[in-house]
Parts: structure tokens; C-alpha cells; sequence
């Protein structure tokens, strides 16, 4: 009776002791399988936080290039502008200096001319004084009087030319009234005679 108790009583303790490591060997390999699972979900997390950040990173690549090609464009067209500005001004610049440079010839050309003119008009009245002197002396008398002369010469020349036109249209018009009266008459004649 005493050995069946102590042998119920080990072999409680026993099964009990199995079960117990039982319980831990499954706790045991519950853990590690957790703990793998876990492993595995925290690679694929860091594989795919990896691949993510991968991604925005080519993104901002693509993106920061599209800007830096498109601020290059810019860049380029605004030089190609202030180029185009330069040579525009420049032409302008040239343009200006040619008309400046025309202008000043013109100038210069104009004070020729006007320093020529002016020297032959001083020959002129040279020449002129020159030639009335010399008629002064050839007729022996002055200008004044020479004009007077050529004034009476022109107004009897004048009062001559005036005479003959007088005349000539006193005859014409003479003419003119013969011709009118002589076409009365003969109209008068030919309507007595139809009578």
C-alpha cells in the first residue's frame, strides 16, 4: 500500500515533470518559430522599406534632372535673348555711329559749299562793281544816271508796244463788227426774199 502510494507519487511527479517540459519545449519552439517569423517579416519589411526608399530616391533623381534640364533650357533661351538683345543693340549702336558719321559729312559738306558760295559772291559783286566802274568810265556817266537812262528807254519802248497792241486790237475788232454786219445784212436779204 505504501509502495503503490510512492509509486503513484513518482509517477504523478513524473508525468507531471513531462508535461512541464513538455510545455516549455512548445513554449520553446513557439518562440523560435515567432521569433523566425518575426525575422523574416522584419527582412521583408527592410527589403521592402529598401525598395521603397530606392524608388523615392530614383523619383527624386528623375525629378531634381526634369527641373536641372528645365532651368537649363531657360537659362539657355534667356542667353540666347541677351544675345539676341546685344547684336540688336550693337546693329543700333553701328547704325547710329554711320548716321552720326553721314550727318557730320553732310555737315562738313554743307560749310564747303556755303564758304564756296559765299566766296563767289563776293566775286560776283566784285566783278559787278568792277563792271560798273568800267562802264561809268566808258560813258562818262554814273550809274544813277544810266539807270534813269534805261528806265525812260523802257517806258518809251513800253508806251510804243502799248500803241501797236491799241492798234491792233482797234482793227481787230473793226474786223469783227464788218464781219458781224455784213452777216445781218445778208441774213436780212434772205428772209426779205423768202417773204
Amino acid at each position: 500500500m505504501i509502495l503503490a502510494l510512492i509509486l503513484g507519487v513518482a509517477l504523478g511527479f513524473f508525468i507531471r515533470k513531462k508535461v512541464q517540459e513538455s510545455k516549455v519545449d512548445s513554449i520553446e519552439k513557439y518562440t523560435r518559430k515567432l521569433l523566425t517569423e518575426a525575422q523574416k517579416e522584419a527582412k521583408s519589411i527592410k527589403k521592402e522599406a529598401a525598395l521603397q526608399a530606392k524608388d523615392t530616391l530614383y523619383q527624386m533623381k528623375l525629378e531634381f534632372e526634369k527641373e536641372t534640364r528645365e532651368k537649363k533650357e531657360q537659362l539657355h533661351l534667356q542667353e540666347k535673348r541677351l544675345f539676341s538683345k546685344e547684336e540688336n543693340l550693337e546693329k543700333k549702336s553701328e547704325q547710329l555711329d554711320k548716321r552720326e558719321g553721314r550727318v557730320v559729312e553732310k555737315e562738313r559738306t554743307a560749310e564747303k559749299i556755303e564758304g564756296e558760295l559765299r566766296k563767289k559772291e563776293r566775286e560776283y559783286h566784285q566783278l559787278v562793281e568792277e563792271q560798273r566802274k568800267r562802264l561809268e568810265s566808258i560813258a562818262g556817266i554814273s550809274a544813277e544816271e544810266a539807270k534813269q537812262l534805261l528806265i525812260g528807254a523802257m517806258e518809251s519802248e513800253a508806251k510804243h508796244d502799248a500803241a501797236k497792241l491799241i492798234r491792233r486790237i482797234e482793227n481787230e475788232a473793226r474786223s469783227e463788227a464788218d464781219r458781224k454786219a455784213q452777216n445781218i445784212v445778208a441774213l436780212a436779204v434772205k428772209r426779205y426774199a423768202g417773204d
